[in-house]
């Protein structure tokens, strides 16, 4: 409740007068502040943010949903909400039990688990209902009540289940709300984003390159050179033989590097005096450890292997290995699976002098959880080996994880970008210190999000001794923290994270 007090000007003494001065005057923005002695009985709700509940968070270990609403003379005092459908159906939500005002009663902070529901197929409209105590002589007769209605929903998504063996075409869906499956083999066109807000459980899975056919979201094997970003090319040299040294076999395929395709080995010298053809050259290894964006390490083919043959060249070069496939498993909680296999594609074998062609690079498995623990048995992004003769292996593929704990999956991952648990995301002062875990060296931009979706630059720091703090200034109520790495896309997953947290002054 407003308050205004009527002051009496008193007459001017010794000379002195009062002079207007616009500089002098309120500032219209405070006029609607909430005054610190709120009045319970004026409970009022404004907004709310965010406007969407997912279906699974604060399941199996992920985050429960953050809400904040805006509103004036919210109070602490036997503070409560209460979410249910609009339309009277069952829905799946804790109750809630952490809510609380800011001092400036303005903002009301609160949790809520929406657990997985295998019978929700749709959106659902929330309704709210904020009560508080008030004093007895108060004029809502000591319990103050307040609604909320058409401003919040439930998100109702998929679940991947299957106990049997199953195989499936990218691009997949955007978010499931949990992933529980024996047997998956990906393949097609996209990299293989599993996206699951609450968990992900999976026994072996598998986005191969075989032979010239590659894994999801890599290069395809073959004749053709020139199919990735930087032509490559280190096949074995061909050798001479035959009857009077007129059989000269082909030079093999390079094997691919990383997101360089091999190069194509050299043709066999015929006649008289016959030679090998040289070999291709191995693939540059390019793309990055922190596979900073998946088409940058889309892995690569091998080359062709030379030709060969007697007089003329008649032999059948090898085709190159086709790239190992992009998995990228993202868990809002727990993340397990038994294998994860990303091999590249192994280089054909050339026949009558012809020399097999490279292998195919291996692929990149990117893994991440951000509230969960992280458990993935074996990993292999081999690269597939050269074909007979000749042909020359390509280079082994990457892997990366994102954990706020926890040890590496294996040797050789890089560890990516990851904020540490928090004991809270309710904070009462607009400067919270984060921390930031991952490999010493990576860099990072970080941004803030307001409730109204303004975006505010936060700086840029480094990992050091595999650590970062950053203290990002909140606005009051919702907020989203966010990072990007280095030379990566905000709002692309495999370079940006977000985290959600309330400031309430």
């Amino acid at each position: 409740m407003k308050r205004f007090t009527a002051v009496l000007l008193a007459p001017a003494l010794a000379g002195c007068s009062f002079i207007y001065n616009p500089n002098n005057l309120p500032d219209p923005r405070m006029i609607d502040a909430a005054v610190a002695d709120a009045n319970p009985c004026g409970l009022s709700l404004g907004e709310i943010a965010p406007a969407i509940i997912e279906e699974g968070q604060g399941d199996s270990g992920s985050p429960p949903a953050l809400l904040v609403i805006h509103g004036d003379n919210i109070v602490n005092t036997n503070l409560k909400v209460d979410l249910k459908s609009h339309d009277g159906s069952a829905v799946q939500l804790t109750p809630i039990t952490d809510a609380v005002a800011s001092t400036d009663h303005t903002y009301l902070a609160f949790t809520v688990t929406a657990h997985v529901d295998t019978t929700l197929t749709t959106d659902v409209a929330l309704d709210i209902t904020v009560s508080q105590d008030a004093p007895q002589d108060g004029s809502c007769m000591g319990k103050a009540t307040g609604p909320l209605s058409g401003k919040l929903t439930l998100h109702g998504l998929p679940e991947l289940m299957s106990a049997q063996p199953i195989v499936m075409t990218t691009p997949l869906p955007a978010s499931y709300s949990m992933v529980q499956a024996s047997n998956v083999k990906f393949t097609g066109p996209a990299p293989a984003v599993v996206n699951a807000v609450s968990s992900i459980s999976l026994g072996t899975v598998v986005a191969d390159g075989v032979l010239t056919a590659p894994g999801p979201g890599a290069n395809p094997g073959g004749a053709s050179v020139g199919m990735c970003p930087v032509p490559g090319g280190g096949g074995g040299i061909g050798a001479s033989t035959g009857v009077a040294m007129l059989l000269a076999t082909g030079g093999g395929g390079g094997g691919a590097g990383g997101t360089a395709m091999g190069g194509t080995g050299t043709a066999g010298k015929t006649g008289l005096g016959a030679a090998g053809g040289a070999g291709g050259s191995g693939g540059i290894k390019v793309g990055s450890d922190q596979i900073v964006a998946f088409e940058q390490n889309a892995a690569c083919a091998g080359g062709l292997g030379g030709n060969g043959g007697t007089l003329v060249l008649t032999g059948t070069p090898g085709a190159g290995g086709s790239g190992g496939g992009t998995v990228a498993l993202i868990a809002g909680g727990n993340l397990q699976a038994t294998s994860v296999s990303a091999k590249g594609g192994a280089g054909a074998p050339g026949a009558s002098g012809g020399a097999g062609g490279g292998g195919g690079a291996g692929g990149n498995l990117m893994m991440r959880t951000d509230n969960g623990t992280l458990t993935i048995t074996t990993i292999d992004v081999s690269a597939g080996p050269g074909g007979a003769p000749n042909g020359a292996a390509g280079s082994v593929g990457r892997v990366r994880w994102d954990a706020p704990g926890g040890n590496a999956p294996s040797a050789a991952a890089h560890r990516g970008l990851a904020f540490e648990k928090l004991a809270t995301r309710m904070f009462t002062t607009s400067s919270p210190s984060f921390t930031v875990v991952g490999t010493s060296g990576d860099g990072f931009s970080f941004r803030v999000i307001d409730q109204d979706g303004h975006a505010f630059d936060g700086g840029h720091t480094s990992i050091n001794n595999g650590l970062a703090a950053i203290t990002p200034a909140l606005h009051p109520g919702y907020n989203q923290v966010c990072i990007t790495l280095d030379n990566g896309l905000q709002g692309h997953v495999e370079a940006d994270k977000c985290i959600a947290v309330a400031f309430l002054p």
